[in-house]
């Protein structure tokens, strides 16, 4: 049972390089070079690099955006060279004049060519250096599609949907935009797994998934917070743009009929909304609002959408 169907208190780029993935592979001793994170908060993210230049930092601007506090904005360079057109491309690594420096192989460097497997230190950040080929890449796609994406919603994972969001954020401030979360549960999941069984459920939230994926994705990026839990955000959307798209959410859910061999029933949805700058400037502030307006509607009787309110701070925390 989801934590907000317990009942509430009552008082309550540009310019390629000279290769292609097309031109690589066995035989030809050419590969295209490519960075793994190893560790830290992008962990998992893979970057193939196939422009001239590629920067690493820690705003949106690089092509290599890590959220790491202890990287510089710009903090190193990546130039790839073409030299032989039978030989992997020559890439050497610049430091920008970062503040905390760059490490390969745990030697602080300013200038250095990469070479396979090199181990790249930037704040506590750690990537691997790599040429691949199109076996390979396919590989590191796969993989990529199992990390990122929940296999039963097909929307991202919370991990992946945290990153994704983080940097949104963060362009927002700097373009001085609106952008809107919402918090979406279901209502009273527990009792279709109860009444029926957990394949049952488990369409539903397949099914529920492709609603969200359908309605939300034109405008925005959603993922499956956990259990019946999900999540959206929308750059530059105001909250009364929100709240409408909100309400075509829960009535797409609401009119849907969830059907299953023998069993067919409707499902409701409750959401939350709040907005940045009104409702916080940060990710933990915003789904916050958002999660403690999901909780006003369950407490004001679920299948709605509520908005945040500056008298919501006021409110039980929906885990009390």
């Amino acid at each position: 049972m989801s934590r907000h169907d317990e009942d509430p208190p009552q008082d309550d780029v540009q310019g390629r390089t000279q290769f292609t993935a097309e031109e690589t592979g066995p035989g030809t001793g050419k590969g295209i070079p490519s960075l793994l994170v190893l560790r830290g908060k992008n962990i998992g993210e893979e970057y193939v690099l196939r422009e001239r230049t590629v920067t690493l930092g820690r705003t949106l601007e690089n092509e290599v955006y890590l959220s790491d506090p202890k990287v510089s904005r710009r903090h190193a360079r990546i130039i790839i060279e073409q030299t032989d057109e039978k030989r992997s491309p020559k890439c050497v690594i610049i430091d920008l004049g970062s503040t905390n420096g760059i490490r390969v192989n745990d030697q602080r460097v300013k200038e250095v060519v990469l070479s396979e497997g090199d181990k790249i230190g930037i704040g506590d950040s750690i990537l691997r250096f790599n040429y691949q080929d199109t076996v390979d890449l396919k590989y590191q796609s796969q993989i990529k599609q199992l990390i990122n994406i929940d296999h039963l919603t097909k929307l991202f994972t919370k991990r992946t949907f945290d990153i994704k969001f983080e940097q949104a954020l963060l362009q927002a401030k700097g373009e001085k935009e609106e952008i809107s979360v919402f918090m979406m549960d279901l209502d009273h999941f527990k009792k279709v797994n109860d009444e029926h069984d957990h394949l049952v459920g488990s369409l539903v939230l397949h099914e529920v998934g492709g609603i969200i994926k359908k309605v939300c994705d034109p405008v925005g990026v959603s993922g499956r917070y956990g259990g019946e839990e999900f999540v959206s955000f929308f750059p530059r959307m105001s909250k009364r743009k929100a709240r409408a798209l909100a309400e075509k959410v829960r009535k797409a859910i609401e009119s849907h009929l969830f059907v299953k061999d023998e069993t067919e029933l409707h499902i409701t949805i409750s959401i939350g909304v709040s907005t940045y700058p009104e409702d916080g400037d940060n990710p933990e502030s915003l789904i916050m609002k958002a999660d403690h307006a999901l909780y006003d509607a369950k407490r004001t009787g679920r299948n709605r959408v509520c908005i945040s309110e500056a008298t919501q701070d006021n409110l039980p925390h929906p885990d009390r």
